[in-house]
């Protein structure tokens, strides 16, 4: 879900902690306000604490499993082996959403991919959504929060839990295709060895024919929007490069999240909900991996309406600062000096809507940003405009 000077863009993206919204066409949207506590509990983690989380704490405050422990990746590349013996790991965060995370969790235990490992992240639900995912799908794994952590640190600790050496996040109100999840791993094992990301097909439930995502692109304002959103199904992009996925239906290599892992995680927790995608996609085309679409790997997203649980003054907020943080973070000095107008556009809604409150976040974000930007910087091996100079889509 994207922002651009004030105005909320549909856009399937990630989220972050506190009690949040539910607003159209955001994959997160809706899932995640603070509920009754579950158990077991993990450590409790304070409100804007930065992602410092060690794997191995983790799997001890979740429900068991079976899976042997992971062993890191040596770098990017094919895998060379067959994809039907590859392990592919699946995240799906959910916050009260009950029904659609049971319809998104039938739809993959259907899956041609028998080597699949689902990790369902649920962020303290009070619907009965855990219970209903332990009783019925015992044969997934369930960790248990006990606050509403958001989408990017909930996903964070499902990665961290995972095994496979590719790992997806699908939207808890998504239904995947029965080959979905080999489709990306046929994908995995085909492309280049710079590939890090992989982009599936969303599709509207409501209007199945109709494009709700291909992807994120990168637009001149220093924002970014769902790609081909709108478009009939069969206008849609042929297989190719993207500039960065949506993680609302999307596969990482592993080897690339722990190369480009920030302080923050591997989605930035403090950007809570809204464009932690991005953020990690922007930075890992400057790392030097490229992202790729596979049409053949297909999702139904329900897509929800916008009906804003905390008023959109809060969601206006939230956007425009975390649109600000993706861009002081990764973007080169022309792009953030070209895109000043949106961007001042942006504080000035943070103002109108956040009024101190807002103020004082933006500002704590800008100087979080610049700190983060000289951690992008370490790890870049493209110049920023260089990315630019392909990806930025000068019509936006």
């Amino acid at each position: 879900m994207l922002v651009l000077g004030g105005v909320v863009t549909a856009f399937s993206g990630p989220v972050s902690a506190g009690n949040l919204v539910s607003i159209g066409a955001s994959n997160k949207v809706g899932q995640f306000e603070s509920g009754v506590p579950a158990q077991p509990a993990p450590v409790a983690r304070p409100e804007g604490r930065r992602f410092a989380a060690d794997r191995h704490h983790w799997l001890r405050h979740s429900e068991p499993r079976t899976r042997a422990v992971y062993k890191p990746l040596a770098d990017a590349g094919p895998l060379g082996k067959a994809p039907q013996t590859m392990l592919f790991s699946v995240v799906v965060v959910n916050w009260n959403s009950l029904e659609d995370l049971r319809s998104c969790l039938s739809s993959l235990r259907v899956q041609t991919h028998q080597e699949l490992e689902v990790i369902v992240v649920d962020n303290g639900s009070a619907d009965g959504s855990a219970d209903m995912v332990a009783r019925e799908f015992a044969d997934f794994r369930l960790l248990r929060e006990t606050e509403n952590l958001g989408f990017a640190e909930a996903c964070n600790r499902g990665i961290l839990a995972s095994n496979g050496e590719w790992v997806a996040m699908l939207n808890n109100d998504a239904v995947a295709e029965p080959d979905w999840a080999e489709a990306l791993v046929r994908a995995a094992t085909d492309v280049p060895r710079d590939c890090g990301m992989l982009q599936s097909l969303l599709l509207y439930q409501s209007k199945p024919d109709i494009i709700n995502s291909t992807g994120i692109e990168l637009h001149a304002s220093g924002g970014g929007g769902d790609r081909s959103e709108g478009l009939p199904r069969a206008e849609g992009p042929s297989p190719g490069e993207l500039f960065c996925p949506t993680a609302g239906a999307a596969a990482y290599r592993r080897s690339m999240l722990e190369a480009i892992r920030l302080p923050g995680g591997y989605f930035d927790a403090v950007h809570f909900m809204y464009f932690e995608d991005m953020d990690l996609g922007w930075r890992a085309r400057l790392a030097g991996y490229s992202a790729h679409y596979v049409p053949s790997s297909v999702v139904y997203h329900r897509w929800h309406g916008s009906t804003v649980r905390r008023g959109r003054s809060w969601l206006t907020t939230i956007t425009n600062t975390n649109q600000i943080r993706t861009l002081l973070k990764n973007a080169s000095a022309g792009l953030i000096l070209r895109s000043m107008p949106s961007t001042l556009k942006g504080v000035r809604a943070v103002a109108r809507h956040g009024g101190l409150k807002g103020i004082v976040t933006l500002t704590r974000a800008l100087g979080e940003s610049l700190v983060a930007r000289g951690s992008v910087t370490k790890i870049a091996t493209i110049k920023r405009h260089d990315v630019e100079a392909r990806w930025v889509n000068r019509s936006r």
